[in-house]
């Protein structure tokens, strides 16, 4: 998991590392949907900062619904 969090940290409009960053949001998400107390682990690696940053700063669409999409899942 802390692998998949450093990609979120990518700060480029390359198009091979927003497919890399909208992955990683998917995978993110589903940890937290299917595994249990996955959302409190990913809080201690304090990923949710990290996804609101994305969904401000993105201009790409898949991304910012791909982290609205994470975020949901981490929040139910």
């Amino acid at each position: 998991m802390k692998i998949l969090v450093s990609f979120l940290d990518f700060d480029s409009n390359d198009d091979k590392h927003a497919i890399t960053q909208a992955v990683a949001l998917f995978d993110i998400g589903e940890f937290a949907k299917y595994f249990a107390y996955g959302w409190s682990y990913l809080d201690k690696l304090m990923v949710k900062p990290k996804i609101y940053t994305l969904m401000q700063k993105s201009n790409n669409p898949e991304i910012k619904k791909e982290a609205i999409t994470c975020l949901q899942k981490l929040i139910v």
